[in-house]
């Protein structure tokens, strides 16, 4: 995970890191769950362009996100406008984590920081959440069928245990990688017959490809009610 913050930009640091770690610039895919007014993906596009160009990289400063409602992002499976408990819960859903911190305590050479609120674990609610996102997931799938796995997996691995990236288009390309995981979420949805309508520029190749990398049959028909 990489912090971002509004009107401050992103991780410069977390990103140096990334890349002495070996990862190629090119190789960085940015992904969200959502993008609401398109304020986050206006600013890692500028800031990540400001990266490049103090730093001679080239990463790509588009954002990939499940819903993008304002129509920003560089891809996206729906624009589909849906309250997202964690916009309004914050901690208390999501281990009692706070958002990126960058104050006086972070220093030049930091990682952007965050606080751990122990003074709410007894009103931390993220595991009653997760709990109850199982639950209403067993309910559709008691009304409506479980999804199930059109294959096993996508792609396989060697006998060392690490990926066989000559398996499938996406085994050793983010990019492609990322289509793949948009193409199965609209297969959640029946929709995957709208994904090259959607998405006209993709490189999963032609329909027969695309079957291939489909993994699920649909869980529901539009939109989860």
């Amino acid at each position: 995970s990489v912090s971002i913050i509004r009107d401050r930009g992103i991780d410069a640091n977390a990103l140096q890191h990334i890349l002495a770690q070996g990862h190629a610039a090119d190789s960085l895919v940015f992904v969200d769950g959502w993008t609401g007014k398109g304020v986050i993906s206006r600013e890692l596009r500028q800031t990540v362009n400001d990266f490049n160009a103090a730093h001679g990289t080239a990463i790509d400063g588009g954002l990939f996100v499940l819903s993008d409602l304002a129509g920003t992002a560089a891809c996206a499976a729906s624009a589909s406008d849906y309250l997202i408990p964690s916009s309004i819960l914050n901690a208390t859903v999501s281990g009692l984590v706070s958002r990126s911190v960058l104050n006086e305590a972070i220093a030049p050479g930091d990682f952007h920081g965050c606080v751990y609120y122990a003074q709410f674990e007894q009103h931390d609610q993220s595991r009653a959440f997760a709990d109850g996102l199982v639950a209403d997931a067993m309910a559709i799938a008691a009304s409506s069928g479980i999804p199930l796995a059109r294959r096993q997996q996508l792609g396989y691995m060697r006998s060392d245990g690490s990926v066989e990236t000559s398996a499938t288009p996406a085994a050793n390309n983010p990019n492609l990688l990322v289509e793949a995981v948009l193409l199965n979420y609209m297969a959640l949805h029946g929709e995957v017959g709208e994904f090259a309508n959607r998405f006209p520029t993709h490189s999963l190749g032609n329909a027969v490809s695309l079957d291939r990398l489909t993994a699920f049959q649909p869980i529901v028909s539009g939109t989860i009610p």
